[in-house]
């Protein structure tokens, strides 16, 4: 019996990437996934009950009353998975960048690039392997309480890519690649997805 709701806030032209999640049954198995497209609809969060919020827009300003819902919701207990472009939004909000971890600053054009484990991995991740994405690569200012979970290991560049972070009660992931459907259907970020739901959603608040 599914008694897990998530509310998903997704743009319009973000829809297909959601659409896929959707058909993937790993996913959809343990958690009734409810799709809102318009930012207004984030007035519901607080109202009826939700376990975990998934954010993927790319809207730079969001009214206080709501921010205040997400706020709520997460120093309360919900979790967030941020997808993508999150990390761009809601600049005229600087606490934003507490909650998710992370910053956006800038990205490259979008190209083929290898996703390694952290050191510092969670063991909710444990036995995911490397893998490869074709997408952007994110550039992005983090919070000292962001600890990475898998990363872009370049020559010179040593870059976060997907992350957890903790804020009041509530627990937080943000995964960076996501421009491409192709990217958050491969089946390692799958799994990546759907352990970050579980983290999310456990109820001991243990910090590791």
């Amino acid at each position: 019996m599914i008694n897990k709701r998530v509310f998903a806030l997704f743009e319009e032209e973000y829809n297909e990437h959601l659409q896929g999640l959707l058909r993937d049954k790993t996913i959809t198995r343990d958690y009734q996934i409810e799709l809102f497209t318009n930012i207004e609809d984030l007035s519901q969060l607080v109202k009826t009950h939700f376990n975990a919020l998934i954010i993927y827009v790319n809207i730079k300003r969001i009214r206080d009353s709501l921010f205040y819902n997400v706020d709520e919701f997460i120093s309360s207990g919900g979790g967030l998975l941020s997808l993508h472009s999150t990390t761009a939004s809601f600049s005229n909000q600087p606490k934003f960048i507490e909650i998710v971890g992370a910053k956006f600053v800038r990205h490259g054009p979008i190209t083929e690039y290898l996703v390694q484990p952290s050191e510092s991995q969670n063991i909710v991740y444990s036995g995911i392997s490397e893998f490869i994405v074709e997408d952007e690569l994110y550039r992005q200012k983090y919070t000292k309480t962001a600890i990475e979970q898998f990363i872009y290991h370049g020559k010179r560049l040593v870059e976060p890519l997907i992350w957890i972070n903790n804020y009041g009660k509530g627990r937080i992931v943000g995964i960076s690649p996501g421009h491409k459907t192709e990217t958050l259907n491969n089946p390692k970020m799958v799994i990546i997805m759907r352990r970050s739901l579980e983290w999310l959603m456990r109820k001991d608040k243990e910090k590791k």
